[in-house]
């Protein structure tokens, strides 16, 4: 089934009630270029019960931008062209970064999620945060890196900052096609 979210606004859940695959024709969820949004959360049944499958061939699967976003128990995915697409930076699974604002950071809950076969980087998370948790992910087989933490450089950041503390417990970032975990120097324009 292919599905389209409406993020409504502040504190927005979404329950993906889906004991098998949906298919996103789109990029999901909210970028640095949008108004700052706090608490999206979005669970699924199970990491190996729900996949949110992208089929589009530009931009990320899923992304957050703000303070309070969790999200849990699934899977993100890729497939028809997508998934056979040659290496492309822009096609990441997971963006996570914040407003262009100063002073705007983000602390963030991921839990119980896979992050597989993306024609970039698994996951992305861009800019500051005040405590970031991923725990019990696996972020597997994609083209880029696994994870990548970098201050800005990546998507040219007017107000680029520090990551800040981003906690991991018990992530897997295993078979990518570059590092399993990249935090990028600010000079460093490939983040690796």
């Amino acid at each position: 089934a292919a599905i389209a979210v409406v993020i409504a606004g502040r504190g927005t859940e979404i329950l993906i009630n889906i004991n098998g695959t949906a298919y996103l024709d789109s990029p999901v969820g909210l970028t640095k270029n949008e108004n700052e949004f706090y608490g999206l959360k979005i669970t699924g049944l199970g990491r190996f019960r729900t996949t949110l499958q992208a089929r589009h061939l530009s931009g990320h699967a899923l992304a957050a931008n703000r303070t309070g976003a969790h999200f849990s128990d699934f899977t993100i995915d890729s497939g028809g062209a997508r998934s056979s697409s040659n290496y492309d930076a822009a096609q990441v699974g997971l963006l996570l970064e914040a407003p262009d604002i100063a002073g705007k950071a983000m602390a963030d809950c991921f839990v119980d999620l896979r992050i597989l076969n993306q024609p970039g980087d698994g996951i992305r998370q861009i800019g500051p945060a005040q405590n970031n948790n991923y725990s019990q992910c696996i972020v597997q087989n994609n083209k880029g890196h696994g994870i990548v933490i970098d201050r800005g450089t990546l998507s040219d950041r007017v107000f680029a900052a520090d990551p800040g503390i981003v906690n991991f417990d018990t992530v897997w970032s295993i078979g990518n096609g570059g590092h399993g975990l990249v935090a990028g120097n600010p000079a460093d324009a490939d983040a690796n």
